[in-house]
């Protein structure tokens, strides 16, 4: 369920100008990983481009992606 992409969708359509520069990277992991909202979709969102997504994606380091791996193995491992 894509819960933050859609509350960010109905403040974009209420007028607001959503600021790429305010999200923060909690809430980029939310939308990009656990939301699975694919970078065209996001960049729509805040009016950028899709380099600009990326080259953010990129500058945590590692992907997001990665990322999520990274916290699924270790949820795994907890778990058992």
């Amino acid at each position: 369920m894509k819960i933050l992409y859609n509350e960010f969708k109905s403040r974009k359509m209420a007028g607001e100008k959503l600021s790429f520069e305010t999200l923060t990277d909690e809430q980029l992991f939310q939308l990009y990983v656990k939301e699975n909202t694919i970078a065209p979709m996001i960049a729509d969102l805040f009016d950028i481009s899709i380099r600009q997504f990326s080259e953010r994606r990129r500058c945590l380091g590692t992907t997001l992606r990665e990322l999520a791996m990274t916290v699924e193995k270790e949820r795994l491992s907890r778990a058992s």
